[in-house]
């Protein structure tokens, strides 16, 4: 249904999660019938079942590799090698590596430094992440405008199709990877624009790229009230 309606997927596969069980049923069915009916399988049987365990094994080891963030796998098939999925995919969605990532900028800093940076996060979100900077860094989260650092995970952005990596360029501080791809990073903030981004003083309505945004979406619009405007058409010669 998602692939007839063209559906915009976000979130890695959470839209699909609901059918996450599905396919585990039927994978662990098929294992089982491979166990108990080994022994009566021909070669070209026991073949295909030592490449199918094989499959399963290199999804265990990529699994067990995500520990504890299992949330972010991706299959072979999209991600040959998991860094593939670079930007091709909002990973640590629900940013559950901010603590991982916090723990590691208070072990470079010591405490008391790490309790005086200014940091932020991509969103500005000041509720979301209140527990983690008060039980780790011991200190409040500052405004995105008044901040020298951010904290952040790939998370597209706002209006834009870009996301946080890409907004806050610069070099990772410190970070949390798995299998070489980065799921949360800290770094000095460099630029106005990702100072801004998300704030009270964001003017996103007066830039270039929001114009061209609306432009192309005023488009987008003619052309469908264009379709309508022919499809009521031909409904109503029909009904003649």
């Amino acid at each position: 249904m998602m692939i007839i309606s063209k559906s915009n997927l976000y979130d890695n596969g959470r839209l699909i999660l609901f059918t996450m069980p599905f396919f585990a049923t039927i994978a662990s069915l098929g294992l089982y019938f491979i166990l108990i009916k080994f022994n009566e399988f021909r070669y070209l049987y026991k073949s295909f079942s030592f490449i199918v365990l094989l499959l399963m094994l290199l999804s265990i080891y990529r699994f067990l590799a995500l520990t504890p963030y299992q949330y972010v796998y991706t299959n072979y098939l999209s991600t040959p090698k998991y860094i593939m999925g670079e930007n091709k995919f909002e990973h640590d969605y629900i940013y559950t590596s901010y603590a991982e990532l916090m723990k590691k900028i208070k072990k470079k800093y010591g405490e008391i430094e790490a309790s005086k940076l200014k940091i932020r996060t991509c969103d500005n979100n000041l509720w979301g992440y209140k527990f983690y900077f008060r039980n780790i860094l011991k200190t409040k989260q500052t405004l995105g405008q008044n901040a020298d650092y951010v904290i952040m995970t790939n998370r597209n952005l706002k209006y834009r199709k870009m996301n946080c990596f890409q907004l806050f360029e610069g070099e990772d501080i410190v970070s949390v990877k798995r299998l070489g791809l980065t799921l949360s990073t800290f770094r000095k903030i460099k630029s106005e624009e990702a100072q801004v981004y998300n704030t009270e003083e964001w003017d996103y309505k007066n830039t270039e790229w929001f114009k061209k945004i609306k432009e192309e979406n005023k488009f987008k619009k003619y052309k469908m009230e264009e379709i309508k405007k022919k499809y009521d058409q031909y409904r109503s010669q029909n009904k003649k």
